[in-house]
């Protein structure tokens, strides 16, 4: 199978030093004409005064090969650019639904190749004229001829995936090298996203942009009117979960773009994929409380375990446990002090705000660090709230 052009040309009889010089395009119209090619670099020269000939069809020729290690001849000069026959494959994108219980699943996105347009290669063109440089003279430009060159096989190839979480198409998009794949490691289709595969996740990641939203700190409040006939205070936060919330629920798929490559030889990319809008689920916000820090700017680790922590669940979710949780109620206009350590909500639910009591008393300084968690367990920045009270 070959993967390279071999090119035959006559020798020019004459009695001055004529030099063969070779273009070559994919399309033939480039190369067609002198005036064409006189504003081209050739791919290849060949020195008559120097490169030796051999018969071929009966006539003195010269052999030339499109391929920078091919030429052992004296006289053949290669100049390149090196011929690329490593096929450019489009890919078109598929979601699948991954169930992880019967009320919570992810996406996992599938990127297909298509059929190549030339399924056997690339048809390169290639026109020669010779060139005597004493005294700056051309030949005859001869005709354009084609040559079918087949494409590095599927079986030789690796697949790299590249990845943006904003893609533009612009110059100032941030591509991230995800994965090189090899061919007889997978199937055609690339799938990224089953969580329930854990090598897929950790060879190729997520498909969803992974960075989670957080509350705005200007979404946040404690109301204080009951500090001192109740000794509690109520602490107010945006229900990501009120009606499916978009913002919170919602995310946009990475763009991909993948090409193919052989040896050292790179293929183009295929056209970035487009990134569409969807459902990815908060399961978890969690709420870490310190009373008179000495530093109110301090942030509390997700983990943390010293100090209060208040955290509401997604009703059927990755955390939520019936025989543990089903009790519970959930969707409350008001969590209670007594239920105030787990609380429960879900989809359905139509406040704008989730109403915790929080015990306290007046003349304190309190600081809430809260967090969301998704579906893959991905979290948040920490919302820092102060409140004097």
């Amino acid at each position: 199978m070959s993967y390279t052009a071999k090119i035959v040309i006559p020798k020019i009889n004459s009695d001055r030093n004529v030099k063969l010089y070779i273009y070559r395009s994919l399309n033939a119209d480039d190369i067609n004409t002198i005036s064409k090619v006189s504003e081209l670099q050739p791919v290849i020269i060949v020195d008559q005064s120097i490169a030796v000939t051999r018969k071929i069809n009966g006539k003195d020729s010269y052999m030339a090969i499109d391929d920078p290690n091919g030429n052992s001849d004296p006289g053949i000069t290669y100049l390149g650019p090196t011929i690329n026959t490593v096929p450019i494959h489009e890919y078109e994108t598929t979601v699948n639904i991954i169930n992880i219980n019967n009320n919570t699943f992810v996406n996992e996105l599938v990127l297909s190749p298509l059929e190549l347009e030339h399924r056997e290669g690339l048809v390169y063109y290639y026109s020669v004229i010779g060139v005597i440089e004493d005294d700056n003279r051309m030949t005859h430009l001869s005709k354009v001829s084609g040559v079918l060159i087949n494409y590095i096989g599927k079986e030789e190839l690796k697949r790299q995936v590249w990845s943006c979480n904003d893609y533009n198409d612009s110059d100032d998009d941030e591509w991230e090298l995800v994965n090189t794949l090899e061919y007889n490691e997978t199937e055609d289709n690339i799938k990224i996203g089953n969580i329930t595969r854990p090598y897929n996740i950790s060879s190729l990641g997520l498909p969803m942009v992974e960075k989670v939203p957080k509350i705005p700190e200007e979404n946040i409040n404690v109301s204080v009117n009951s500090l001192i006939s109740d000794t509690y205070m109520i602490l107010e936060i945006e229900n990501p979960w009120k009606g499916n919330n978009e913002r919170y629920n919602y995310r946009r798929l990475k763009s991909y773009k993948i090409r193919n490559i052989y040896e050292n030889n790179i293929g183009e990319f295929s056209v970035p994929t487009y990134q569409s809008l969807l459902p990815v689920s908060i399961e978890k916000m969690v709420i870490l409380m310190q009373e008179n820090p000495e530093d109110e700017n301090n942030t509390l680790n997700v983990n943390d375990t010293e100090h209060k922590r208040f955290e509401v669940i997604r009703r059927e979710g990755i955390f939520y446990s019936r025989k543990d949780h089903k009790s519970l109620s959930y969707n409350r206009w008001s969590i209670p002090l007594e239920e105030n350590k787990l609380s429960v909500f879900s989809e359905t639910s139509v406040q704008e705000n989730i109403n915790i009591q929080i015990s306290g008393n007046t003349g304190n300084t309190y600081v809430f660090d809260i967090y969301l968690i998704d579906v893959y367990q991905n979290v948040s920045e920490p919302s820092h709230y102060v409140i004097n009270t």
